[in-house]
């Protein structure tokens, strides 16, 4: 009986050690043995990366595991002294594709090559986070200067969002007249997107108390979503300190 308790005890140890094996293969950031292939890396990603970067990274960043992407490209830079900006940019990537916005922040921040790679695509970024840490006022500048950067390899789409989160961090910040302009050329560029940049529109002047600017646009054509632009009406003269009126407006929409 003790043998036979022995070999069964045995046998489990052996599926684990296998079981922990496969995770650690699955999950361990990836070393050198494997360097990309620069050609294929350069037309997923748009980049012009180190030999020796890890070949699965793009693999990951493709079919949208942002996580192991993330996870090995900490490692190999982790491991560099001075490393290349398109692997740091390509790490931010990842990064923000997970929601790691603290991490992109402290991949970002300071570097002086920001203007010159990927058409400012990394002051985007960086914008991006310092947005999540409600730092309105860096979050526009960053994004002004990727609008500045901005070249051959910048993507219509890319210009377009961009242009978009900066007009609506300059209303956040009662920088009305100049957010309302980028959010107007917005919306004159990109018909398609012109309703629901009203919508954000009128959130961003929700916060502001800005009664009249969420009127006009709840009475424009372009409504995303009529029902956010409704609340964000009621919400509006709330913060206005008009609880009567939130009140007149929300019997309205019933």
């Amino acid at each position: 009986m003790q043998r036979r308790h022995l070999v069964i005890f045995g046998f489990l140890i052996a599926v684990l050690v296998v079981i922990r094996l496969v995770a650690m293969a699955r999950d361990v950031p990836l070393g050198e043995p494997h360097p990309v292939d620069a050609p294929a890396a350069a037309r997923a990603t748009g980049l012009v990366l180190p030999a020796d970067l890890p070949r699965q990274v793009p693999e990951f960043l493709e079919t949208g595991q942002n996580w192991r992407a993330a996870r090995a490209l900490r490692g190999y830079l982790g491991r560099r002294d001075d490393p290349d900006p398109a692997a740091v940019l390509l790490a931010a990537r990842a990064e923000a594709g997970w929601g790691g916005w603290e991490n992109v922040r402290v991949l970002l921040e300071g570097e002086p090559w920001l203007d010159s790679i990927a058409g400012g695509e990394g002051w985007h970024l960086l914008g991006r986070a310092l947005e999540e840490d409600r730092k309105w006022e860096e979050a526009a500048a960053a994004y002004t200067r990727s609008l500045r950067a901005a070249g051959a390899d910048t993507t219509r789409d890319r210009a377009l969002v961009t242009e978009l989160r900066r007009g609506l961090v300059l209303l956040r910040l009662g920088q009305t007249e100049e957010g309302m302009e980028a959010l107007e050329r917005v919306r004159t560029h990109d018909p398609a997107v012109s309703g629901w940049a009203a919508t954000l529109m009128a959130e961003a002047l929700e916060e502001r108390g800005d009664t009249a600017r969420v009127r006009a646009l709840l009475a424009g054509e372009a409504q995303g979503s009529p029902a956010r632009m409704q609340r964000a009406y009621v919400r509006a003269h709330l913060k206005a300190g008009d609880p009567a009126g939130a009140r007149a407006r929300a019997l309205d929409f019933r």
